[in-house]
């Protein structure tokens, strides 16, 4: 860990999460893959949080920071991140022993400068070891981006390894006022860049589920999602008309899903709303989905990569 040029940089932005903090550190400083920078931004957390720096500041780079939003304190991590790549993670969430190792293989493998990790929820106990969800070849399918994916995948910022160097020469960053769908607008601003990496298996990262997920805010997401509607509207995203379909589609899939929320929530008028605005995108989304309808997603591993089957 520690060296001056890593292969990894794993960021973890946190504010008032000491309780479960501990668990998340000691996840990736336990990881067998060793050749990575740990860089934990403190988002201005008033609890314990710097009690439990203390214990820890040989194997962390920490950087403190007023509270001003985990997109923010995402961004000030990229700004002093040294990786090839750089692997997001949240405070609340845990890495398998072996992550950063699978990743490191099937990235050198298939070069790609996006990968999207499988996760698995949790609420009080994960297996850490991962043993039954580490087959001797991991199983991942090779997009030419993330935007021409056919198949649809679980979106989390924890899931996502990106080169820094899109970062750095593309500008991608993420974008305040955005969260909690902020890995969603990251997404559509890296989207048309790649080789992209969909892996299916094995698990590397544990998704806590807890009563303070964003995901339980159906408001601000359908408040949220409506933004990144008018953020494609006034070509925010890179990819120009070629590529607007895409955009559209990746929008209306969640349009989709938090609309069908809201209305079982009670939510009716925000719902609507967001139902009328987004009509293109659900459009989108729904011939997306009808022509790969037959379309069966094949995997590869990586013995067939080295051979050459990831093209």
């Amino acid at each position: 860990m520690h060296s001056s040029h890593p292969f990894f940089s794993v960021i973890i932005p946190t504010y008032n999460r000491a309780h479960v903090l501990v668990h998340t550190i000691d996840s990736v400083i336990g990881q067998k893959f060793d050749d990575f920078e740990l860089i934990v931004v403190n988002d201005g957390s008033t609890d314990d949080t710097e009690k439990l720096f203390a214990q820890r500041r040989d194997k962390i780079t920490l950087v403190n920071c007023k509270n001003n939003g985990p997109e923010e304190a995402r961004n000030s991590g990229i700004r002093i991140a040294k990786g090839d790549y750089i692997a997001f993670l949240d405070s609340d969430d845990l890495l398998v022993p072996h992550a950063l190792q699978i990743y490191h293989d099937v990235l050198t493998c298939t070069e790609a400068v996006l990968l999207i990790a499988r996760g698995k929820g949790f609420r009080d106990v994960f297996d850490a070891s991962g043993k039954e969800n580490a087959p001797a070849a991991p199983e991942f399918a090779v997009a030419k981006d993330y935007l021409s994916k056919k198949n649809s995948v679980w979106l989390s910022t924890s899931f996502l390894v990106v080169k820094r160097e899109l970062c750095l020469e593309q500008g991608t960053r993420f974008r305040k006022g955005t969260f909690p769908v902020d890995d969603t607008d990251f997404m559509l601003q890296s989207g048309v860049f790649g080789p992209c990496v969909l892996m299916n298996s094995p698990v590397t990262v544990g998704y806590r589920v807890h009563e303070s997920n964003s995901i339980h805010d159906i408001c601000k997401n359908l408040e949220k999602i409506d933004y990144l509607l008018r953020l494609e509207k006034e070509g925010a995203y890179p990819g120009g008309r070629g590529r607007k379909f895409d955009r559209l589609a990746l929008i209306g899939g969640h349009i989709q899903n938090w609309v069908e929320k809201g209305f079982r929530a009670g939510y009716y008028y925000q719902s609507v709303r967001l139902l009328l605005k987004g009509v293109i995108a659900l459009a989108a989304i729904a011939v997306k989905k009808a022509a790969t309808l037959s379309t069966h997603l094949k995997y590869d591993t990586l013995p067939a990569c080295r051979k050459g089957g990831c093209e």
